[in-house]
């Protein structure tokens, strides 16, 4: 019954994520080495649908748990030049904007096993969470990478980005976004 109801929750999310990546630049863009488009409006009214996804512990990371927090979800793989060009980047700023009341998170999407991703992310010295999809899932097909999501505080989509991502844009957005949510007792959270 867990099962179903895990593998219910994962199909309602991979039917919103694919919803917000359109079908609009998925063929012959992997290569894009900085943004082209970011898709940006005012937040979206309700909620995103749960995502629970698997770290490289086995562990269960949860979007609903990150409520109150804003959520950077970074769609990348080990073989993306792009990708090695915005991590430190990433881990930076995870670095200074934790204590503001930013999460940011990874979803691998190498289809040859995790020893490429551990190794990858010891190399870069990444302190976030780094989750992979269920094989075969619309997640595990996001292209191009890197695509990187922003979610408000109460968990509504604001902005895509697709490509590398400029750091002053990243840096404006998430000042814009993190206004006033300093978290008061961020030793307490487990990361």
């Amino acid at each position: 019954e867990k099962v179903k109801s895990f593998y219910s929750a994962c199909i309602l999310l991979i039917v919103t994520v694919s919803s917000l990546f359109g079908a609009a630049d998925i063929y012959g863009q992997t290569r894009r080495k900085t943004v082209k488009k970011t898709a940006a409006a005012k937040p979206a009214e309700k909620p995103l649908p749960e995502l629970k996804l698997p770290d490289l512990n086995g562990a269960q990371w949860s979007l609903h748990e990150n409520r109150g927090r804003v959520v950077l979800i970074n769609f990348w793989a080990t073989w993306c030049a792009p990708c090695r060009e915005e991590t430190p980047m990433l881990v930076n700023l995870g670095k200074e904007y934790k204590r503001r009341g930013l999460e940011i998170v990874g979803i691998a999407l190498d289809d040859n096993g995790t020893g490429n991703v551990k190794k990858f992310v010891a190399d870069y010295k990444i302190d976030y969470p780094v989750l992979l999809p269920v094989p075969g899932s619309r997640l595990a097909r996001i292209d191009p990478v890197p695509t990187t999501l922003l979610i408000d505080s109460q968990g509504r989509f604001v902005k895509k980005y697709v490509g590398l991502i400029p750091e002053k844009i990243l840096r404006a957005d998430l000042d814009r976004l993190t206004m006033g949510l300093t978290m008061k007792n961020d030793a307490t959270r487990a990361d």
